[in-house]
């Protein structure tokens, strides 16, 4: 009587392992790069946070005429 060994394939498991270290590492570049734009356009983005809340604060647009309470 023979005992049949049959070899484990990890041919797939090392694929996975493979592709989630180049997503990892792809997604540490992505949000580096975007820290760094961020960084060299803080100014305008700045500039344009605070006229957007100019803007809502002082526009009659947004202001509140009326307020009625029922109850």
């Amino acid at each position: 009587m023979q005992l049949k060994v049959y070899r484990k394939d990890n041919r797939k498991k090392d694929q996975r392992r493979w592709r989630r270290l180049v997503l990892r590492i792809a997604g540490f570049v992505c949000l580096g790069g975007i820290l760094i734009a961020a960084y060299q356009l803080r100014e305008p983005i700045v500039l344009s946070a605070a006229s957007s809340r100019d803007f809502i604060l002082e526009s009659s647009y947004f202001s509140v005429r009326e307020i009625q309470v029922r109850g």
